[in-house]
């Protein structure tokens, strides 16, 4: 029986953002797209390419224009329509220093007040 309450698999919290980035299975074949939620330990993004669990890709993050992109390597948990989830593997401390960032941005966001 499948509880409405199961708890999320996630080892993070994952937060609603919008960013370019590009993925492929090597660092040179790459499609470009828009992630639409990231953690500390994954993320998801829409792709119209058909993915199996535990694809392995990598990944380019841009946050900031004119900033060199966030490396990374992933491996495929999910695959639903167009929208792909993925878990880190393979993450430089720059790469982990850039998500804390935003990650700590979105939830200073959440703590202003309302005008």
């Amino acid at each position: 029986m499948i509880s409405l309450f199961e708890r999320e698999k996630r080892s993070s919290t994952r937060i609603s953002v919008h960013f370019d980035l590009t993925y492929g299975p090597t660092k040179d074949e790459q499609t470009m797209t828009t992630g639409i939620e990231i953690g500390e330990a994954g993320m998801s993004f829409r792709s119209n390419r058909n993915f199996s669990l535990g694809d392995k890709l990598h990944l380019q993050l841009v946050f900031n224009a004119g900033e060199p992109p966030v490396t990374m390597e992933a491996e495929v948990k999910h695959a639903e329509n167009d929208v792909v989830g993925v878990e880190f593997t393979k993450m430089t401390g720059a790469a982990k220093t850039a998500i804390a960032a935003i990650l700590k941005a979105a939830a200073l966001q959440d703590e202003e007040p309302l005008a």
